[in-house]
């Protein structure tokens, strides 16, 4: 009759705790389910290697949402483009932001002062997140887009990497075209003058 008594306070502890742990987790994550989110999406020219779903979307390095979708955009809308489809959500307690049709948005207005996301790499491991910042309007166009965005659009721009190696291949190119024999040349005939 002992036994049965011990496996009767096991198996009530363990429902008890069962039941704690549910509770818990509901009550923890619960700010997560109910929280406001504001659904955007963007679109890139270049790879997003890197990037996951889940990767944090932060303005000034600050948290402000999390990605939730990356694809192509042919899968989402009838396009020949070859873009990538990036779709996150925002959370506007934190980043105040509004992007509601018909009645209107505040992001509209953000995005005209030079809002815009690029992919940011976290050090050397390779990892990559969106980062929102103002940047210069003319130096950053949007993207030319032959369908109407699903969700709120915010424009993109080329990720420092990018722009890193657009430079680099400039500066090669302009090696590549440089006359060496004639500068050579040149040079030796000018130092037999002086």
């Amino acid at each position: 009759m002992s036994a049965q008594i011990n496996y009767f306070k096991i198996g009530l502890f363990v429902v008890v705790a069962s039941v704690i742990g549910v509770v818990s987790i509901i009550v923890l994550g619960a700010g997560t389910f109910f929280q406001k989110k504001v659904l955007i999406e963007t679109y890139f020219v270049e790879s997003v290697q890197g990037l996951e779903e889940g990767a944090p979307v932060k303005f000034r390095g600050v948290l402000v949402g999390k990605t939730r979708e990356i694809t192509l955009v042919g899968k989402a809308y009838p396009t020949e483009r070859q873009y990538v489809l990036i779709r996150a959500t925002l959370f506007p307690d934190i980043f105040r932001v509004t992007c509601s049709r018909p009645s209107g948005s505040n992001l509209k207005n953000e995005i005209e002062k030079g809002l815009r996301i690029r992919l940011s790499f976290q050090g050397l491991t390779g990892t990559a997140h969106l980062e929102m910042d103002y940047m210069d309007l003319k130096q950053n166009p949007p993207l030319s887009i032959d369908w109407t965005p699903k969700y709120c659009y915010i424009p993109s721009t080329s990720s420092t990497i990018r722009r890193f190696s657009d430079a680099l291949d400039k500066i090669i190119k302009n090696f590549e075209g440089l006359d060496f024999k004639n500068i050579a040349e040149n040079f030796n005939s000018s130092l037999k003058e002086l």
